[in-house]
């Protein structure tokens, strides 16, 4: 076994309160602007710009969103890593060092990774390389994915090195090194005791893109600190950030729950010939959520036709969601056109009527769940059958009680 995670401090310098513009979103639908914000306990202190203060439980609160943020000057991107609490960081890979990765990320600097904390990597820049969720390993060993000229030739064994300097691995056929050029990715065998889940976890969405997970540690209109894998207090000011989101038992991401049946099919052919089937936050082709320019971390990814249901037994109140055809057909002939549904216990709640690519993001009115035990989502044909019908339902929330 490689060496524990080992624990880095690392810490930004605070900045004033942003120019950027900070919502606060809670379970009851509610959109506030806050002047100031801080965490006081089990809650958040939000200040308007008129003096007064409102104290919100910290359960109630979905999302604080940062409107107008900055987006840091671009480095050179040529990896992406996902570590084994859901995080998603892409940046420069620099020269590494035994059982630790190094890399420069916009707007946070220079990152020093434990290998422990990964679970894998995707080298390359953004338009070439493969998503690190189809490389995560349930193997027991390490496996390094080598680039051509046979595909899927891969080494196991245990990863030593990782970085623009080389990538090292105790193989089973000796010790190899590779120039980082000639790899496609990495998959890191998960440790014997798994990561214990964040007491007070909250995601943060970088504006940059990238995702990091880790425990709320202080938060105020300025930046937000947490804990994370590498870091034991990183401090990130808000303006770097599209949106802080929050975990509480108060909702759920429809997405992050197993649909009980899906039904998918081409315009063409029967279901077996389908070609685009859905997606945990991502779009059917494993691209980001973006929607009219607008980004999101979660939701699902659907392609026409396709009908998901879910059992909810009678455990929400509401559902909460966003939804359009991908930003990413704008770099095809042609832009799609859908129709969402939605029902419950089988009788239709809502019809979005044609949804074209291109279009802003549309929120759906709050679906009334009370009583539910089944919820459908329905994507289907517009008017050019199934042609670029890349759908996406973001930031998809369902509410327990009210």
């Amino acid at each position: 076994m490689r060496i524990a995670i080992t624990v880095l401090t690392l810490s930004l310098l605070a900045s004033p309160a942003p120019a950027a513009e900070v919502v606060l979103r809670t379970v009851a639908g509610k959109e506030a602007p806050a002047a100031t914000l801080r965490l006081e306990g089990a809650d958040l202190v939000a200040g308007g710009a008129d003096g007064s203060l409102e104290r919100v439980p910290l359960d109630t609160v979905i999302a604080v969103e940062v409107r107008g943020g900055k987006i840091p000057e671009r480095v050179p991107e040529d990896i992406l890593v996902r570590l084994i609490d859901g995080s998603e960081i892409a940046g420069t890979l620099l020269a590494g060092v035994e059982d630790q990765l190094a890399l420069e990320v916009p707007g946070l600097g220079r990152l020093g990774i434990p290998i422990d904390a990964v679970s894998a990597a995707a080298l390359g820049p953004p338009e070439a390389r493969i998503d690190p969720a189809l490389l995560a390993t349930g193997e027991e060993k390490d496996i390094v994915y080598r680039r051509g000229p046979v595909e899927g030739d891969v080494l196991r064994g245990t990863l030593t090195r990782l970085g623009a300097d080389g990538i090292a691995i105790d193989s089973d056929i000796g010790p190899v090194s590779l120039e980082a050029e000639r790899v496609l990715g990495v998959a890191v065998a998960p440790l014997a005791v798994e990561h214990e889940p964040w007491a007070a976890h909250v995601e943060l969405d970088l504006a940059a893109g990238g995702l990091l997970a880790g425990d709320l540690l202080a938060l105020n209109a300025g930046q937000i600190q947490v804990r994370t894998l590498f870091s034991e207090a990183l401090a990130v000011p808000l303006d770097l950030l599209a949106r802080v989101r929050f975990a509480s038992e108060r909702f759920a991401y429809l997405g992050d729950l197993a649909p009980a049946r899906v039904e998918e099919m081409p315009f063409f052919g029967g279901s077996e010939e389908f070609l685009f089937p859905w997606r945990r936050d991502r779009t059917v082709t494993g691209r980001p959520l973006v929607v009219g320019g607008e980004r999101f971390a979660k939701g699902i990814g659907l392609h026409a036709r396709a009908r998901l249901s879910w059992s909810l037994e009678t455990r929400y109140s509401r559902l909460q969601a966003v939804a359009g055809i991908s930003d990413e057909v704008l770099d095809l002939g042609a832009r799609g056109s859908v129709v969402f549904r939605v029902l419950v216990d089988g009788e239709a709640r809502y019809d979005s009527g044609l949804v074209r690519g291109g279009e802003p993001a549309r929120r759906l009115p709050d679906i009334d769940l009370r009583g539910a035990r089944e919820l459908t989502v329905e994507v289907d044909y517009g008017d050019e059958g199934d042609v670029a019908d890349r759908a996406v339902l973001c930031d998809a929330i369902l509410v327990r009680g009210d």
